[in-house]
């Protein structure tokens, strides 16, 4: 490892490449990051859209957040406890 270290700081043209890999992978590090922001917003935009357009409660801390989610995950659950009862596997 210290090989390469010294090879590439050694050598102007293995470092001006290892630079702009560099640049290159954190760019794109970035553009992911804020694809999945974007995508995030998209879906929480949707699901506040969704309770506002079924008139439920939209939820306005986030403890009355994690709830909502927590009972619809439990309902979730049962459903599928009862189709899989029902239907069998």
């Amino acid at each position: 490892m210290e090989e390469i270290l010294k090879t590439i700081t050694s050598n102007n043209l293995y470092l001006a490449a290892a630079v702009i890999l560099g640049v290159i992978i954190i760019i794109s590090l970035v553009k992911k990051m804020i694809k999945m922001i974007i995508l995030s917003l998209i879906v929480i935009s949707a699901y506040l859209g969704y309770l506002y357009y079924t008139g439920q409660k939209i939820p306005k801390t986030r403890e009355e957040t994690v709830k909502h989610i927590t009972d619809k995950v439990e309902k979730g659950k049962v459903i599928i406890e009862d189709n899989v009862k029902k239907y069998g596997r």
